[in-house]
């Protein structure tokens, strides 16, 4: 896997081919060569928008980590379905009901006759499902799977001053054996590293899994199915872990983003090895879970905090209590809820104490309604402490640290015939200083996004933001006009026009328009887009960003601003024979890749 946030060059430095070289290699076995769907890449524009490159990279990161990792929707559960973070409750239901009732789900076909699904919503999931056994569990696989995958990347005009080796080395490995267990190593050597002599690495990161080790021939109900006491999991290495609502630990990705008002709640999904070369987002230590009927309890240390958490599960009810030290004299303490009422209702929260010299608390509470596939609302209200302190927490925050904040955030998304209109706004209050503001603050941000879909041939997408601070009495607003027409079976052109103005006080004005074909040809073996685009911005303030295809298993979102012409071309050929051979050029950079499924 491979994450790039494309930085601005100057425009006598954009020049065809010379700013930067990547060789890519992949070896995969059983892999598709499909990429994360583009709905994805445009969620994860507005993310860089308001987090930042770094939040946005997290985002896709954890995309590619279910891109890895499909989901078999035949023998999932609720819980399962919910870390998609795309289905709506009521889509949950009634896929589950589906399966319960008809049996194993076979194709996408088969999907789209599910109550809820049509063919846009399948296509915008297929990357991270599978349709395997009703017996089999997650993505079992008969035999050892390896994945393998070495990168390059090549720095061509050091800074002055720099030495060592002019290349960033990364590699990648891990071994599935589909069944019990799973082990990986990721390495990677910073370009002119000169800390570490020769090819020694800058990061190195390893960790084995063992999963579903039954205990006991006793037959016990856990969910929809009866299943035997069992070790679910150990993780021995780098691992994640994720619990409630993220106030007391959530050691991963954040996710803080919002793809439809459903993902407003979190979906813990324990502990898990860690798989990517970022640093910081994981433990490092041993951990393991072992589930009995209703109960799962889980245990974890590592060289900076041990913890537990408790979990039991009756009927629609699920509560969970985690406990966390971090240190001596710092622990955390949180109790969490998620309960399912039925009609499309659903209600989930977490209380949370964290204590160094005096007790601090931190809640959050909140209610999705999703009676139909038309209709989906979501409420979240949060109140952390300013002195609030879980180093490791992870919760829905407008800032890094779950602190410092009251907040409400409301979602609403409805389905007219042809329209999707999802419509979102965010109010947060600072009581206390923050990085860069030393008096207390408020922060409103408003999104407004309509979809009509016009036959199978023309798609259309508008969108509005705005966002208003008083600290700096910056007001900015955006708008995107986007519209994708299949001209003919094999060649479809998007067209997209942004712009975002702020006022601070002064306006400053931000433009991007571009067209883009994407052509499929020899039965959809070859493929090629192709992109041209030109920007204006007034100043860093009014950048835009701008996501784009990529490699497999690489993504960027190349950010615009100053003024220019910014072009790339994307081919890719997949032979009979299991080999995939990528190129991407642009106005930046040179790729190469080859995927080879054995």
């Amino acid at each position: 896997m491979r994450g790039e946030i494309e930085g601005k060059e100057s425009s006598r430095m954009a020049l065809p081919f010379v700013a930067v070289c990547f060789f890519c290699v992949f070896f995969n076995v059983a892999q598709t060569d499909a990429q994360i769907p583009e709905a994805i890449g445009r969620l994860a524009e507005q993310i860089a928008e308001e987090g930042g490159a770094e939040t946005a990279a997290e985002c896709l990161e954890y995309y590619e980590e279910l891109f890895e990792n499909p989901l078999n929707i035949n023998a999932t559960c609720e819980s399962e379905l919910e870390r998609l973070m795309l289905l709506s409750e009521f889509q949950i239901r009634s896929l589950l009901e589906y399966v319960e009732e008809y049996g194993a789900i076979l194709s996408e076909s088969e999907l789209c006759l599910v109550s809820g699904f049509d063919a846009a919503l399948v296509g915008l999931l297929r990357p991270f499902i599978s349709f395997g056994k009703k017996e089999e569990r997650g993505n079992a696989h008969k035999g050892l799977r390896h994945d393998a995958m070495l990168r390059t990347d090549r720095k061509f005009a050091p800074a002055s001053g720099e030495y060592g080796l002019p290349v960033t080395l990364t590699g990648k490995y891990s071994v599935d054996d589909g069944n019990l267990w799973n082990a990986g190593i990721s390495v990677r050597h910073n370009a002119f590293d000169t800390l570490r002599k020769g090819l020694i690495p800058s990061f190195t990161s390893a960790g084995v899994s063992f999963h579903d080790i039954p205990l006991s021939s006793r037959s016990v109900r856990k969910g929809r199915k009866k299943t035997s006491p069992s070790l679910d999991k150990i993780v021995v290495g780098d691992f994640t872990a994720r619990f409630g609502q993220g106030l007391s630990i959530w050691k991963a990705f954040p996710v803080n983003f919002l793809s439809n008002p459903s993902s407003l709640c979190k979906s813990a999904n324990g502990l898990n090895r860690y798989n990517s070369t970022s640093e910081g987002n994981f433990l490092r230590g041993v951990g393991g879970t072992v589930s009995a009927g209703r109960w799962s309890a889980s245990l974890w240390a590592s060289h900076s905090l041990a913890g537990t958490n408790l979990t039991i599960t009756s009927g629609r009810i699920r509560i969970g209590a985690t406990f966390c030290i971090y240190g001596k004299d710092s622990t955390v303490t949180s109790i969490d809820i998620f309960c399912t009422l039925g009609k499309g209702w659903r209600i989930f929260g977490e209380a949370a104490l964290s204590h160094t010299v005096i007790p601090t608390p931190a809640a959050l509470t909140g209610f999705i309604y999703s009676p139909s596939y038309e209709f989906e609302a979501a409420i979240l209200m949060r109140s952390y402490s300013t002195s609030y302190d879980a180093p490791d927490g992870g919760a829905y925050s407008t800032l890094s640290k779950c602190k410092n904040q009251q907040g409400i955030t409301a979602a609403l998304l409805w389905r007219p015939s042809k329209w999707k209109i999802h419509f979102s706004c965010d109010a947060v209050h600072h009581p206390g200083p923050r990085y860069g503001i030393d008096t207390p603050s408020t922060v409103i941000k408003t999104r407004f996004d309509a979809e009509l879909a016009l036959g199978k041939e023309t798609d259309l997408s508008f969108r509005t933001t705005y966002s208003y601070k008083t600290a700096t009495e910056e007001h900015k607003a955006g708008i995107r006009i986007q519209s994708a027409n299949r001209l003919l079976p094999c060649i479809t052109l998007i067209s997209k026009v942004e712009g975002c103005s702020i006022w601070n006080p002064a306006p400053e004005l931000g433009f991007i328009a571009h067209e883009e074909v994407a052509i499929k040809l020899v039965d959809d073996r070859l493929s090629i887009r192709a992109r041209l685009a030109y920007y204006s911005t007034t100043s860093w303030n009014t950048r835009i960003y701008s996501y784009e295809y990529d490699l497999p298993h690489t993504f960027s979102i190349p950010v615009f601003h100053d003024s220019g012409l910014y072009c790339y071309g994307l081919a890719s050929y997949r032979t009979g024979s299991g080999i995939s051979v990528w190129i991407k050029a642009s106005s930046r950079l040179c790729r190469l890749g080859i995927i080879l499924r054995i």
